[in-house]
């Protein structure tokens, strides 16, 4: 005959819910296999002009996969200005030729999340080897799905640089979630029952 707990469980159910308690905590206290920020995710380029909502025709416009190598090889805007770097936590602008941005009152571009698959933005900030003269964090501006990168007024030249560091905050995936919560339950039994 199987000997009971106090609880009303057989051992070997205790001992199994203990077993399977301790083991997702376990689990959950490895590091996350969560891929970065954008690596892998879709974005989308958008530029903008005269406003932060029109649309502005230029040859970068589109959808790119994040990953190795240069998104946007050429043409910022109107395919000469540089090219646009996307990598796991920064977006980077090399600039190729001289021209300056017309002072209205948005020029410049978004980056955004297409499939909504990438963390909430937390931060958008200019990396310091940004060597535009005038741009600042005041040209930089970001919510939870979007970068917008406005540099109205501002003039470039080859060998300028802007770069936008990134961070978002990562959300626990379903699955984390239901191992946690069986952990509690498992360790919400086992007490019960030595209580």
């Amino acid at each position: 005959m199987t000997k009971k707990s106090t609880a009303g469980l057989p051992s070997v159910l205790r001992q199994g819910l203990s077993a399977l308690a301790i083991g997702s905590l376990a689990l959950l206290a490895l590091p996350s296999a969560h891929a970065g920020l954008l690596t892998g995710k879709t974005v989308s380029f958008t530029y903008y002009f005269p406003t932060a909502s029109s649309v502005y025709s230029s040859p970068a416009n589109g959808n790119y996969l994040v990953g190795a190598g240069v998104e946007i090889p050429t043409g910022v805007c109107c395919g000469f200005e540089g090219a646009v770097d996307i990598s796991d936590s920064n977006i980077r602008v090399d600039f190729h030729a001289s021209s300056s941005y017309s002072g209205a009152a948005f020029n410049g571009f978004r980056v955004t999340d297409v499939f909504n698959t990438i963390d909430d933005f937390t931060l958008a900030s200019v990396n310091a080897v940004t060597n535009m003269a005038g741009f600042s964090a005041a040209n930089v501006s970001f919510d939870a799905n979007n970068i917008y990168v406005n540099w109205q007024g501002l003039s470039f030249e080859p060998g300028r640089v802007v770069s936008i560091d990134l961070a978002g905050a990562h959300v626990p995936e379903p699955g984390a979630l239901s191992l946690l919560a069986l952990s509690l339950l498992g360790l919400g039994l086992l007490r019960r029952q030595r209580g």
